[in-house]
């Protein structure tokens, strides 16, 4: 009776041993009804871009989950398995999809598998570029005036401020058709190039991998 009762009392105590040793394990792994999407992210040049925003939209509930890519290029997303995504990437103000347009609607349609990773890599394109100098009546540089662009197919747009040399930069824009607009310190408004309205303002069409340049002289008082 001892026996039985020595076998069973060790039998117990290899249970809760190994009972004891798998916990952790199970805790730290991926949750089972998840998957991960993970990649790597490079410049156009090939070299690792950090700080890209990586965004992968449940196309079913129009749930987004977002991260960051480290100093690496590198990026890893959880989200339920089974559910069809669409993943992009977000740089300045260029947004790409995978693999590798702009068109929502030529971006392919992603399903993760529980427990599994799928991998999605992508190469930047080369941005738009936006600059220019604003110079008064005279030709001399304009400091400190207000520039603003809006693109005419979306309505989106920036603004900065031009330097002590009357120029303004715009970077990792999205490309399509801009107009823009100058405000000096002293109230002074117009539309490149010379223009008093947005009617009246010339288009420029910004290029992935080019600079527009969009210059102007104000008009006189």
């Amino acid at each position: 009776m001892r026996r039985r009762q020595v076998i069973t009392a060790t039998l117990a105590a290899a249970f809760v041993a190994t009972t004891a040793f798998a916990a952790p394990a199970q805790a730290a792994g991926t949750d089972v009804d998840n998957g991960t999407i993970a990649g790597r992210v490079v410049t156009p040049a090939g070299r690792p871009a950090a700080g890209v925003k990586v965004t992968v939209d449940d196309i079913d509930t129009a749930r987004p989950f977002t991260a960051t890519t480290a100093a690496d290029g590198r990026y890893a997303i959880e989200v339920p398995a089974g559910d069809a995504y669409v993943v992009s990437f977000t740089d300045g103000h260029l947004q790409q999809y995978s693999p590798r347009t702009l068109d929502f609607a030529q971006a392919t349609v992603h399903t993760v598998r529980e427990g599994r990773t799928l991998r999605v890599s992508e190469r930047l394109f080369h941005a738009a570029t936006l600059t220019g100098r604003l110079t008064d009546e005279t030709g001399a540089p304009v400091a400190g005036a207000s520039v603003d662009f809006v693109n005419i197919e979306n309505a989106f747009g920036l603004t900065t401020t031009t330097g002590a040399d009357g120029r303004y930069r715009f970077s990792k824009l999205a490309p399509g058709p801009v107009k823009v607009h100058f405000r000096t310190a002293g109230g002074r408004s117009q539309w490149a190039h010379q223009a008093a309205s947005y009617e009246e303002a010339d288009v420029a069409t910004l290029k992935l991998g080019r600079v527009t340049a969009v210059s102007d002289s104000l008009l006189a008082p």
